[in-house]
């Protein structure tokens, strides 16, 4: 369950890193968090939402419908295949973020996306956290970020989730005063939370 002000609070923290609000291109489907959000930040910040096919295909052809700045949310692999086509690459070069992640981005894909000119923004975060809470291994702002010993990450912010719905046992699991525990292992470099 997420509430009004939980998506709030991550729309304004993502428009806080991002410099501000602007067109969204929806390549996620808009039922799961990611997809969501997109949704979101475009509402609350009084921009449009285009959406394109999942393989991007079609957006070569929604440039003239978007104002800049202008964003678009991905996980790896579509990174990963648009990489292959010049056209999209063209594309992805307009925006002034492209948002990824859903799983792991590595090292390999976020430098040829850099030497083709796209700036890549990595993401991450999950339902429980309206999405994307850390940028660039960063926590965005009001984001508490710790470790357990055990090298566990939990989450303290505005954005984070009020109870899995009906299962209030899971809730009091994961959810400790305002803490989310998850299931994700990480570890500090240099003041930079790496998602192992």
């Amino acid at each position: 369950v997420l509430s009004r002000a939980a998506i709030r609070a991550s729309v304004d923290a993502s428009h806080a890193w991002l410099g501000g609000p602007g067109d969204w291109v929806l390549a996620l489907p808009a039922y799961y968090i990611a997809g969501l959000m997109v949704i979101a930040r475009a509402c609350l910040g009084g921009t449009r939402v285009v959406p394109v096919r999942s393989d991007l295909s079609d957006l070569p052809g929604v440039g003239n419908a978007l104002s800049a700045p202008r964003y678009i949310s991905l996980v790896p692999a579509q990174l990963a295949r648009a990489l292959r086509h010049d056209d999209l690459i063209q594309s992805l070069r307009s925006f002034r973020a492209v948002l990824v992640g859903g799983g792991p981005a590595h090292g390999e894909l976020l430098n040829r996306a850099a030497t083709r000119g796209i700036r890549v923004v990595t993401s991450y975060g999950m339902s429980e956290t309206c999405g994307g809470c850390v940028y660039d291994v960063t926590p965005l702002a009001g984001v508490d970020v710790e470790l357990t010993d055990a090298g566990r990450i939990m989450i303290k912010s505005p954005s984070l989730f009020t109870s899995y719905r009906l299962r209030p046992d899971l809730t009091a699991a994961a959810l400790t005063e305002g803490q989310f525990t998850t299931q994700d292992l990480g570890r500090w470099e240099v003041g930079r939370l790496v998602v192992l």
